[in-house]
């Protein structure tokens, strides 16, 4: 593969303490993105150091320095191009370091793409994800959360829209190779029409990884004769001294619920878009997340 350049992102908005840099090729383009310092609180939007990149695959990495505390947005979007685009995300996550990632995409509807997240996490730091994805004719998640130091903790919220004929795939590894690590890993999706979803996860926990703490749970909502969804998680745990739970439920509205809501006078799609948002948003405790939700549904039941 032949790389045409490298150079210095310098960009607007610039902000103090990110350096990043990148390589653009035809077919793949590698960003690399270094937050040294920043105040706590910070946001950071990786749209801003990769929209100006145009191939179809997109590989960032993304180093937060030990005892940092940021935001970071991921909210690029494909264009349609040629061939199946993905979006590959690495975050090291530094000692002592505390990281929101927020991660919102909408694929159109026609396009099939793979997006890759990885986090990897150093002693003692922490880190909150919440993804919302929605789109894409067939698409692929893999999430991989990497407790390597001792006492570093990942946990992951992520939300999944699917309609029409369009295909989700998820995979997940909680893999836990030190002491003291946690790790929580929540899907919750909805299927309409004769959409379809799978989730596949497995949590490892090496022989090293004593007093572990880990959790992995799926549910899905069907809305559609048509609608289907498949979930199956896997343990692997190779140590006794460990905390593990793992479940999966598919499910479809509750027509109780759906009954008070008419005799409170609701039309049904506010009703059908209520008790939605209610299961989508159950276990997201960030704001901005459940208001891309509540604003993704919105545009769906309209």
């Amino acid at each position: 593969m032949a790389y045409v350049k490298g150079t210095v992102i310098n960009q607007i908005p610039y902000q103090p303490g990110i350096c990043a840099t990148y390589v653009d090729g035809e077919q793949q383009s590698l960003v690399h993105i270094l937050i040294s310092s920043a105040v706590p609180g910070t946001l950071v939007r990786l749209a801003d150091y990769v929209n100006h990149l145009t191939a179809p695959a997109l590989v960032v990495r993304v180093e937060v320095a030990d005892h940092v505390q940021v935001i970071l947005r991921d909210e690029w979007q494909p264009s349609s191009m040629l061939g199946t685009p993905s979006w590959s995300v690495h975050y090291t996550i530094g000692a002592n370091a505390h990281v929101t990632i927020q991660q919102y995409q909408r694929w159109p509807t026609t396009l099939s793409g793979i997006i890759r997240t990885t986090i990897a996490c150093k002693s003692d730091s922490a880190t909150e994800y919440y993804g919302v994805m929605r789109g894409g004719a067939s698409m692929e998640y893999d999430m991989q959360l990497l407790l390597e130091e001792r006492a570093s903790s990942a946990h992951v919220s992520l939300v999944i829209i699917v309609n029409g004929d369009q295909k989700a795939m998820i995979t997940s590894m909680q893999r836990h190779t030190n002491a003291h690590t946690a790790s929580t890993f929540l899907v919750r999706g909805l299927v309409k029409d004769q959409a379809y979803i799978s989730c596949i996860g497995t949590v490892h926990l090496a022989e090293p990884a004593s007093a572990a703490n880990a959790a992995q749970k799926s549910a899905f909502l069907l809305d559609g004769v048509g609608a289907r969804a498949f979930a199956k998680p896997i343990l692997e745990a190779l140590n006794n001294e460990v905390s593990c739970t793992h479940g999966s439920a598919v499910g479809s509205l509750d027509e109780e619920q759906m009954t008070y809501c008419r005799l409170r006078g609701m039309h049904e799609h506010e009703a059908r878009t209520l008790l939605t948002r209610s299961f989508l948003t159950e276990l997201c405790a960030d704001q901005v997340t459940q208001s891309v939700i509540s604003d993704q549904l919105q545009k769906l039941f309209s």
